[in-house]
């Protein structure tokens, strides 16, 4: 009897604790789905050229929609030489007309060294093009280095 009693409380309380494992994680689920389709709406894949040395990677921050500025995060490595560009003087965005903008702003490291990273802004394109891409030239001894995005509208 002293068995079998044993045996119902520790099934008891396996239960009870599966129990609440199961509400806790329903209530945990709710908030992450929404947060990742948050996140898939205003995330845009980080593009990579790796030429002469230097590798260069910019990934959008904010790009197309109601974005009012659009934003790129921008990482430069180098093992060789140094990273002296001004990236506001050697970085456009053009759309796919082919009608060139020039970065209203850097925010970041400041040219030198080996490895710079920071913000780049351009004023918003209106309408949203579909395809955009970020031209930067004479960096590492490339003439230039292209990166393109597809944006839905």
């Amino acid at each position: 009897m002293k068995n079998a009693l044993l045996y119902i409380s520790v099934a008891l309380l396996v239960g009870l604790g599966i129990y609440a494992f199961a509400i806790r994680g329903q209530e945990s689920a709710a908030p992450a789905s929404v947060q990742s389709n948050v996140l898939a709406e205003g995330t845009w894949e980080t593009k990579t050229n790796n030429e002469a040395s230097v590798t260069v990677a910019v990934t959008p921050l904010s790009l197309g929609g109601s974005a009012s500025e659009w934003r790129f995060k921008v990482v430069l490595d180098t093992h060789t030489g140094s990273l002296d560009r001004d990236l506001l003087e050697t970085t456009t965005l053009s759309d796919g007309s082919g009608a060139t903008y020039r970065a209203s702003r850097w925010e970041g490291d400041p040219p030198g060294g080996h490895h710079r990273e920071g913000e780049l802004t351009f004023e918003r394109i209106d309408p949203t093009p579909s395809r955009i891409t970020i031209r930067i030239n004479d960096l590492g001894g490339v003439p230039e280095r292209t990166l393109s995005w597809d944006i839905q509208k």
